[in-house]
């Protein structure tokens, strides 16, 4: 008896600790990407519509976390009354509206279309020091960044780009990062979100089929560079390409980093994932003439093929995890469509 009251004990100690990692990680969010908001020379429409998105994210992660977490929580008291009299819906809206991205996912995509960076090694810099600024700090071994139990920090940063053949000059490039959120299930719900809503349906399929799919093909002037975050050398250091990815996205030239590195990356992080299908979607041509590579005697599958196979047998199962998952959460699941969060 005395076992089993010592382990309820310890097992809401622990719910009670990662309970407030979560608190620290979004009050730091948050006051990061003000100050990103503050140095951009983006619109102050673009500003507010990205911060309602960012707050409405992590609000959302807090109302599915056990303890549940109030978006209160997550807002220092000179700030709260400003932002509900801003935006009152976030405040409802996070039990009811479904965000299509992580909180980090957010700010990657508003520095890369505001930052105006051209070149990929100095944008992964930036974000290196935006890394900095979100780890908390250990004063016992110098003020170094240590791992959040709970950070809405990426660990993994990917690109993709699309390359011209001839000079090869950069002419596409998307990011993706690591889907930032902790836990089993709000992680589960975020991949079946983005499977459903966010990602081009090709990189679905081929998530959803895992290891049991012909590989999506590109063309050798698509290359993808993975980098994970050190932190205490603050910096991302460059690693391979997952082995999962590496079955699922496919070229003639493979990351020669797979080959010389034996640190491999043994478990997706869904980084590479968010920056392939963000590089199809900028890449009309590139997306439109997506195949499938020739697998068990098969002929290779086109686009249209590919979609239909994610439409027909796993779009369905996909929706019914995802109802299953919110609602044991405490999320108000709708009878029709799914309410998707949308700043105004």
């Amino acid at each position: 008896m005395e076992e089993k009251i010592e382990k309820k004990r310890a097992k809401r100690l622990h719910m009670e600790h990662e309970r407030e990692n979560i608190i620290t990680s979004g009050n730091l969010f948050i006051d990061v990407f003000l100050g990103i908001l503050g140095k951009t020379n983006a619109t102050p429409e673009v500003c507010t519509k990205y911060l309602k998105k960012v707050l409405h994210a992590i609000f959302f992660l807090g109302h599915i976390n056990k303890p549940q977490i109030l978006p209160e929580d997550f807002i220092p008291d000179c700030l709260q009354r400003n932002l509900r009299k801003r935006c009152p819906q976030i405040f409802e809206q996070c039990k009811t509206h479904l965000p299509r991205q992580t909180p980090y996912s957010i700010l990657l995509e508003f520095m890369a279309e505001n930052d105006n960076v051209k070149d990929p090694q100095n944008f992964i810099s930036q974000l290196a020091n935006v890394n900095s600024s979100l780890w908390k700090k250990d004063r016992t071994i110098g003020s170094h960044p240590v791992a959040n139990d709970f950070a809405f920090t990426a660990s993994i940063i990917a690109y993709s780009c699309y390359k011209d053949a001839t000079t090869n000059r950069i002419l596409k490039i998307a990011y993706g990062s690591s889907m930032s959120c902790k836990g089993k299930v709000p992680r589960l719900i975020m991949i079946r979100i983005s499977a459903l809503y966010k990602w081009d349906k090709a990189i679905s399929y081929a998530v959803c089929r895992h290891r049991n799919s012909p590989a999506i093909m590109f063309p050798n002037q698509v290359q993808c560079k993975t980098f994970s975050f050190e932190a205490q050398k603050c910096n991302f250091k460059r690693i391979p390409s997952c082995t999962d990815c590496e079955k699922l996205f496919k070229n003639e030239q493979p990351d020669p980093l797979s080959i010389t590195d034996k640190k491999i990356c043994l478990y997706g992080s869904l980084a590479e994932t968010e920056s392939v299908s963000n590089l199809l979607m900028c890449c009309p041509d590139l997306r439109n003439t997506t195949v499938s590579e020739q697998f068990d005697n098969q002929n290779p599958m086109n686009r249209e093929e590919i979609e239909h196979i994610f439409t027909t047998q796993y779009q369905q199962q996909l929706i019914s995890e995802l109802r299953s998952l919110l609602n044991s959460r405490d999320f108000t699941v709708p009878e029709g469509e799914w309410l998707f969060y949308n700043p105004v």
